[in-house]
């Protein structure tokens, strides 16, 4: 992992915003993801569902580290915004 300088802000920005919207369809689809497995039926696409949505966030992450940790680390920080947003939501 390549901790060089500080990135712009519209770099992290945009590595932010991508992380937001990894996060949003990471727990949407882990809402419809569960409410398969909860039903019984159609088990096998709830497990290719859930590989698919890990397999995309592996993905995004290892080529986020690759090009620097400042950027993962806006990824990640904006993922965790919308795991909160998308919690809050599931909850009312």
């Amino acid at each position: 992992m390549n901790l060089a300088p500080l990135p712009s802000a519209v770099g992290l920005g945009a590595c932010a915003a991508l992380g937001f919207g990894l996060g949003w369809a990471y727990f949407a689809l882990l809402r419809w993801n569960t409410a398969l497995y909860l039903r019984g039926r159609r088990r096998g696409l709830a497990l290719v569902l859930q590989l698919l949505r890990f397999a995309v966030l592996a993905l995004v992450l290892w080529q986020l580290a690759r090009i620097s940790a400042w950027a993962l680390l806006a990824a990640f920080a904006g993922f965790l915004v919308a795991r909160v947003l998308v919690l809050r939501g599931a909850r009312a």
